[in-house]
């Protein structure tokens, strides 16, 4: 069975609340919004494994 949550697409970046809500959890704009997850990605990456063969050839 299928509900509503399957069937619309919720957006990671921008927000759906009403105005009232928006303003008492700090009012972040869209821009302020991506650098804060941006930054949240970058501090979360992990490097990859990779050959060393492999990694010397791609960066020389």
């Amino acid at each position: 069975m299928k509900r509503f949550r399957d069937y619309f697409y919720r957006p990671f970046l921008s927000s759906s609340e009403n105005f009232e809500r928006w303003t008492r959890n700090g009012f972040k704009d869209t821009a302020t919004h991506a650098g804060q997850l941006a930054e949240k990605k970058i501090e979360e990456y992990e490097k990859p494994p990779i050959d060393s063969a492999i990694e010397i050839e791609l960066w020389g």
